[in-house]
């Protein structure tokens, strides 16, 4: 399911949606900007759910933190241009025990040197675009 450049889509809808999809394996939030971190909680709490892209977003370290907490089953997790991002917050997804695929694109705040520990997992594939060199 995507759901992308929707000025009128809120934390409640994608909530709601999220809580309410039995069958739900894939969601992709594009450019929803009455969205925010809260609803990763919902997002984590799905057990259908697998791949969760997240492009042009304000979701931050604290919505790594709920996907961490709530000990989501997603194996693979895109972030593209998700702006809020920190290095903290890119390396906390290693806490996501299920992970096994992860693709980091243009985080203006990130950059290579910042995330290296990331790559130390051996069961984690991650995939780099647009990261700025040391």
């Amino acid at each position: 399911m995507t759901l992308a450049v929707l000025s009128d889509v809120t934390d409640d809808g994608v909530c709601a949606l999220v809580s309410n999809c039995n069958a739900l394996e894939r969601l992709h939030l594009e450019q929803l900007p009455n969205v925010s971190d809260q609803v990763m909680t919902p997002v984590a709490s799905n057990v259908t759910l697998r791949r969760l892209s997240l492009s042009g977003m304000h979701i931050g370290d604290n919505g790594i933190d709920r996907l961490v907490e709530e000990e989501t089953l997603l194996t693979e997790l895109i972030l593209q241009s998700t702006h809020a991002l920190s290095p903290v917050g890119v390396l906390r997804c290693t806490n996501i025990k299920s992970l096994r695929d992860l693709t980091l694109s243009y985080l203006p705040k990130i950059k290579y040197a910042n995330i290296m520990p990331i790559f130390s997992n051996p069961l984690l594939d991650v995939h780099v675009f647009g990261m700025r060199m040391p």
